[in-house]
């Protein structure tokens, strides 16, 4: 079973704290696919053999998410080709004077 969870404003949080524990928690769930319409921003779990569960991080429009579970491929850019996403805001180091 593959769950697709469409981030909306003010439940990023919820989403991808609570709501994941509760896909995992369910045995049938071996894929669940993330998306944040605001950012740049897929993220992939897909559970293992062993019941471990893995993350593949997407964060470039030229990139493409591959599901071979169902047998398809996401495009990035495809998946924000209506939306106006920011890109994902870098850590920067600020050195003290």
């Amino acid at each position: 079973t593959l769950v697709v969870e469409v981030a909306s404003p003010g439940t990023s949080a919820i989403d991808t704290t609570d709501k994941l524990d509760e896909y995992q928690a369910h045995e049938d769930i071996r894929v669940i696919v993330f998306v944040d319409p605001d950012v740049v921003s897929v993220k992939v779990y897909r559970r293992d053999e062993q019941g471990l569960w893995h993350v593949e991080k997407y964060a470039d429009l030229g990139q493409i998410v591959d599901l071979p579970e169902i047998g398809a491929s996401l495009a990035m850019g495809d998946v924000y080709d209506t939306l106006n996403p920011a890109s994902r805001p870098r850590l920067q180091l600020v050195e003290e004077p």
